[in-house]
């Protein structure tokens, strides 16, 4: 497979879940974002790997599981940050600070 496929599979699994999310359905979403997360990490494409850490957290939170949503949340901010003071020299992402 090659790196932009997988990087849809894992996109895919982003959406996938999220729509599971939407129906309710907090487990099978829960399983759709880990098999995408732990795609993006292989990958090593971090804005992605942000993203499904924070959907991760929304459906983890959803589910009743503070602890590990509160964890994918940071990991999340902390990706984002990076990625927001590489592009930008120190802005980092304050605003999303407030939502953890």
């Amino acid at each position: 497979m090659h790196l932009a496929d997988e990087e849809q599979q894992a996109s895919a699994f982003n959406a996938l879940g999220m729509c599971r999310l939407d129906m309710g359905q907090q487990r099978e979403a829960v399983d759709c974002l880990q098999r995408g997360l732990r795609v993006a990490e292989q990958l090593q494409v971090h804005s992605l790997e942000a993203e499904l850490r924070m959907n991760l957290g929304l459906a983890l939170h959803m589910a009743g599981r503070l602890v590990e949503a509160r964890s994918q949340l940071e990991q999340a901010v902390s990706l984002f940050d990076r990625a927001v003071i590489a592009s930008s020299k120190g802005l980092g992402g304050s605003h999303l600070r407030l939502v953890v």
